[in-house]
């Protein structure tokens, strides 16, 4: 017969155990989460939609149905699609633009103060010249 004791014990080991498991999930998910990036996870489900809703559409029309109201779901899908891969995009390029500019921050303060006033005036031209392009 099994004494009180010995089911004590073995619950404080199932429980001993299951905090273990516990503990080491949150690992895991916080490695994965490190691993996985956003902005391409949001651009693959972006896509996802675009495409479903391409493919939904295609076979609306090769089923026959071309009314407005058979398409409009594959047309609300891919829209929600775009929406989603254009916000990405727009996150991504605002990603790599503080990135480089963390970069020639960095690469500026690693000069001298002459020559960082010189780096800044040359590249002040070039762009002056842009604009005045740009403007014509």
């Amino acid at each position: 017969m099994v004494s009180r004791e010995d089911i004590m014990t073995a619950r404080d080991d199932l429980f001993a155990r299951r905090e273990a498991l516990l503990a080491r999930a949150n690992e895991i998910r916080e490695e994965f989460g490190d691993r996985v990036d956003g902005d391409a996870v949001t651009m693959a489900a972006g896509l996802t939609l675009v495409s479903g809703g391409v493919a939904w559409g295609m076979t609306q029309v090769i089923r026959g149905h071309k009314g407005l109201t058979s398409l409009l779901a594959p047309l609300a899908l891919v829209a929600l699609g775009l929406v989603i891969v254009s916000r990405s995009a727009v996150h991504q390029r605002g990603s790599r633009i503080l990135a480089a500019e963390g970069r020639m921050r960095d690469e500026l303060a690693a000069l001298d103060p002459l020559a960082r006033i010189q780096v800044l005036k040359d590249m002040a031209g070039e762009q002056m010249t842009f604009v005045r392009h740009a403007q014509n």
